[in-house]
């Protein structure tokens, strides 16, 4: 019992620090989302500059770098974000195992609970069967002995009629 409830806490501490861990991500992902909005903002910002500085003189080289490492932490978002979804998933995934395997292992407990009373059951269904057996047994042992006696019996009164009939002794 004891040894069960250590493996029911160990398996509950396992599955707070994945829900903790999901918390985390989830709230890397809000991060995350804020981040790319205020990118989305700030590049609608460039963009309408790029467009500006493309109409009246060309390409500034400092605009064009800020659009590529606008760009460049955009895709670094979306990767994390990536990353962050497939993480969650993966705890999901590891929480609703857990969950199985808990049930599992419940079903597996009330079986082998079932199974003792089961065996307890089928153990007295046995001794009772067996005392059937002895009873039997012992009725047989007494038919037997009652037979015995009256053939006995009977074997005395026939040595007993011989002999006082004919003067026979058997």
């Amino acid at each position: 019992s004891s040894g069960i409830n250590a493996e029911y806490g160990a398996l509950k501490e396992e599955e707070e620090m994945l829900l903790q861990k999901r918390q985390i991500y989830l709230e890397e992902m809000s991060e995350n989302e804020h981040l790319q909005k205020q990118m989305e903002i700030c590049g609608q910002g460039l963009e309408m500059r790029l467009r500006d500085q493309e109409r009246c003189r060309g390409f500034d080289d400092e605009a064009l770098y800020d659009w590529f490492e606008l760009v460049n932490r955009k895709n670094k978002l979306s990767h994390l974000e990536s990353v962050l979804v497939i993480s969650i998933k993966e705890i999901d995934i590891n929480l609703q195992q857990k969950s199985l395997e808990r049930q599992l292992r419940d079903l597996q407990n009330v079986r082998k609970k079932y199974k003792a009373q089961y065996i307890k059951s089928k153990e007295q269904e046995l001794v009772s069967k067996l005392l059937q057996l002895v009873e039997e047994r012992d009725h047989l042992v007494n038919m037997e002995e009652t037979q015995r006696l009256s053939a006995m019996e009977m074997d005395k009164q026939f040595r007993e009629v011989m002999s006082a009939t004919a003067g026979i002794t058997v």
